[in-house]
């Protein structure tokens, strides 16, 4: 028994189909959705991407408009068309906005993938939509980008779908069976994998702001090796920038690091208790990455020792941003907190080895000013 809704429930509920030079994959699609499938899904909305020319806007607009399949297959099933004009009919364009009559170069083919991704990423916008994309016509490359941009975009209520016609069996005008035909028309469901919440950047690719490319780096980042390092240039983890630390935070993430480098034990603090070696310790840290400018702030602060209060803000804002960059990825690098009473103990992850740490920082005696 499903507990979430299903893609019938949705009051705006999108076919959205690559088509080139056969256009019967929409009117075929759709006969399975409404005719065959259980329960039926009887779409408020049809859309087609396809290229320009004979073998793309041209042959259908010819069979669903000028010949008006797509009227015909609702009339003979007793149902009412949602409203379909040349509108729904998306023709691919370059960066330029250029109209493609083929993908057939590279450049191309990215002006596809951006393009088809833009369209599934704004039909997933709305809560109150459920997407079925088909991947029956068009080029193979136009399939696959219509796939893995519901992969990126998808949510639990979209579904991907392939159809299926025995072709000894019809014509070359067919387009869908009629009431007293017994041609079978099978609708293959298509499982993909949903990406969008599972690795934690949903908001981040819905904004629109990403190519086709930069998404599929932004997928790839996530299950990047497990490698952190600091050096003058910044602080990177599996790759990637971790943006916008303080030096004072990032002092302290390279300090851990740096014990957990050298496999020394946890930070260990006993309520209000102040550690001398501990305040030493991120002083030099913070000396070697910075120089003394801005360094007597800190000074000041731990001129009685280091306390977990003066720790606590700082290990927070580390993992922040840490989350912030890597989203789910950011779980190999979190500062840990283990509470064994009396005692707070702060670490990073058992998990991050140190074969996976590189910390490039000078001596003391190097550092910048």
């Amino acid at each position: 028994m499903h507990n979430e809704p299903q893609p019938h429930d949705f009051d705006r509920r999108i076919l959205l189909a690559v088509a080139g030079g056969s256009p019967a994959i929409v009117t075929e699609t759709l006969y399975a959705l409404t005719q065959t499938s259980q329960p039926a899904y009887l779409p408020t909305e049809i859309h087609i991407i396809t290229t320009t020319g004979k073998f793309g806007d041209q042959a259908i607009r010819k069979a669903l408009l000028d010949d008006q399949r797509l009227q015909q297959l609702y009339d003979a099933y007793g149902m009412t068309l949602p409203p379909f004009d040349d509108n729904h009919i998306h023709r691919i364009t370059d960066a330029n906005d250029v109209l493609l009559t083929d993908i057939t170069t590279a450049e191309d083919n990215e002006a596809a993938a951006d393009f088809i991704t833009n369209i599934v990423r704004k039909f997933t916008q709305n809560d109150n939509t459920s997407l079925h994309a088909s991947i029956a016509g068009g080029r193979k490359t136009m399939s696959y980008y219509m796939g893995y941009a519901l992969s990126l975009y998808g949510r639990m209520q979209d579904r991907l779908s392939h159809v299926l016609v025995d072709e000894s069996l019809i014509t070359r005008d067919f387009f869908f069976p009629q009431p007293n035909e017994n041609i079978e028309v099978r609708l293959a469901n298509v499982p993909f994998v949903r990406l969008r919440d599972g690795l934690g950047f949903a908001e981040e690719l819905t904004q629109g702001k990403h190519t086709f490319s930069q998404a599929i780096e932004l997928v790839q980042q996530q299950f990047a090796p497990v490698a952190v390092k600091i050096d003058l240039d910044g602080w990177h983890c599996g790759g990637i920038e971790v943006q916008d630390p303080k030096p004072t935070r990032l002092s302290v993430y390279a300090w851990l690091l740096e014990r957990h480098q050298h496999e020394e034990p946890p930070l260990r603090f006993n309520g209000d208790d102040a550690d001398e070696d501990y305040a030493a310790e991120l002083l030099a840290m913070y000396e070697r990455l910075y120089g003394i400018k801005g360094i007597d702030k800190m000074e000041k602060a731990l001129k009685k020792g280091m306390t977990a209060d003066y720790l606590r803000p700082h290990i927070s804002h580390c993992n922040k941003v840490l989350k912030n960059s890597l989203k789910q990825a950011a779980k190999h690098y979190l500062i840990q907190m283990q509470e064994r009473a009396p005692y707070v103990e702060y670490c990073l992850p058992e998990g991050l080895t140190i074969q996976a740490i590189t910390l490039d920082i000078p001596d003391q005696s190097h550092a910048r000013t």
